[in-house]
């Protein structure tokens, strides 16, 4: 679920373009182009961390299909799980 709050700081990630795509519509289209459910949500967020989409799917590219495809632990939980470490840790 995007919250008002989540909406308003991509705005200003975005540089207020004519259209921008939430987080959501992002993960949503990398995961229709052939991305795991990692890959898609730490895509989504690639340039808040400081990323290129290569790197970013690179990274999480192990945690889809449940860390290592054994299926125990949603990728998406876990992509979710390093946007937050990347974004919210000190430089």
């Amino acid at each position: 679920m995007i919250t008002n709050a989540g909406m308003i700081a991509y705005w200003h990630f975005c540089k207020k373009e004519v259209y921008c795509m939430n987080h959501a519509e992002k993960a949503r289209d990398l995961f229709r182009a052939g991305y795991n459910c990692a890959q898609s949500v730490v895509g989504a967020f690639h340039e808040e961390m400081g990323l290129s989409l290569e790197d970013a799917v690179r990274l999480a590219s192990s945690f889809g299909g449940g860390m290592g495809g054994m299926r125990e632990t949603c990728g998406a939980v876990t992509g979710m799980f390093l946007v937050c470490l990347l974004y919210t840790s000190p430089s």
